[in-house]
Formats: structure tokens, sequence, C-alpha cells
């Protein structure tokens, strides 16, 4: 912002032919870079940064060709099926890679849903391979088809649950008498889903290996 409104102010002097280290230019430069100020966080609030390349619209700008400007994203939804009960919290997670990560894994939480909701959760994902220096090289020779390893999605999902003896009394589950020995167990405490996926290429796939209803109540 402070380099926008510096170039902003000194082509608006320039502009009007005031010399940049004048004192005409000092009291001109306050109002000017209020203005300017003013505009672009407008501007910043109304622009959408990673489908304009260029959102001011200004000469001065340039894109850089080392910077991924739509950076990859995972957008999961989350549905509770259930008629009658709120879904429990938990977090999902996220990792990809053909025996080693292409992406930084990502955990985010999930809320608990009511009867019917659902949640549309988007994950920014952080590239890795420029994570150390001189790591590129290395990044390159596994991946970009260099590698004969399929490249995975994996997503996972787990539950803060009640502590299982705690429910099992809730539930009015009886332990067998002594001196056997009684376990209790949830069904279900986490979900995992993988897949292989082309890089650069959009992805949408349901997981038809789970039943939804597995995990209702």
């Amino acid at each position: 912002m402070d380099y926008l409104i510096k170039v902003g102010v000194d082509e608006a002097l320039a502009a009007a032919g005031v010399p940049l280290n004048s004192p005409a230019a000092a009291e001109i430069t306050q109002e000017v870079e209020q203005r300017l100020s003013d505009e672009l966080t407008d501007a910043l609030e109304r622009a959408v940064l990673a489908q304009h390349q260029n959102p001011f619209r200004v000469d001065f700008l340039r894109i850089s060709r080392a910077t991924m400007y739509r950076p990859a994203y995972v957008v999961i939804y989350v549905h509770n099926y259930s008629e009658t009960r709120m879904s429990r919290p938990g977090q999902v997670g996220f990792s990809s890679g053909s025996g080693f990560d292409v992406f930084a894994t990502r955990y985010v939480d999930i809320p608990a849903l009511e009867p019917g909701e659902s949640v549309i959760i988007t994950m920014y994902l952080d590239h890795l391979r420029g994570k150390y220096i001189g790591y590129e090289k290395y990044f390159d020779e596994l991946y970009y088809g260099h590698s004969d390893k399929p490249y995975e999605l994996y997503i996972g999902a787990n539950f803060d649950l009640p502590d299982v003896l705690l429910e099992a009394e809730r539930q009015g589950l009886e332990r067998a008498p002594l001196p056997y020995v009684t376990r209790f167990e949830y069904d279900r405490t986490r979900y995992d889903y993988r897949s292989a996926f082309i890089p650069a290429e959009y992805f949408d796939a349901e997981d038809a290996e789970h039943d939804h209803e597995e995990f209702m109540d």
C-alpha cells in the first residue's frame, strides 16, 4: 500500500510539474496521500485479488511471474444427514503427494451442525516447493511427471466425542459381571478418504466407499 501511494504521489506531482523535493510538494503530498489511501482501500475492498491481475487499473503495476495468483484450494462439503440429532464438532485435514507431500498438511475445525444443516469449508493450500533453500531441484525430480507414483489426495476427519464410558452409562449400557472385562468402543471415530488426482486440474469426486448413514447417530 505504501509503495502504491508513493508511486501515485510522485506521478501526480510530476504531472503537475512540481519538483519532488520542493516545499510545495511537501504540502501537496499529505493531501494526495490521504486521497490515494482512501481510494486504494476502497479498491481493495471491491477487488477479488485472485481473479483480477490489475485490480487498481494502473499502468505501473506488472504481473509477477513468480507468484501464484490463484493458490490451490480444496472445498469440502460437510452435511448432517440426521433428521433428529446435531452432529458432533471435529476437525478435517488435508494432505497430498506422491510419496512426499506436495502441499503442507492443513487442519480446520468442523462446527456442530443442526439436523439437515450443511457447511462448505474452503482450505487454501501452501505449496512446499519453495519451503527450503535448494529444495526446488529435489522437489522437481520427484514431481511434475518425474515420479512413477500417482498423486494422492487425502481427506481425513475426526470427531470430538465424549468419554466412551460416560456415554455408555448415559445410554444405559451395562457392564458384564466380574471377572469379565467390558470394553466399550465407538462404531466410528473418524472418516478417511483417498483418491488419485492430476495436479493443476479441477478435481470433483464424491466418496462412494462410505455410506453416510454409517456415521449417523
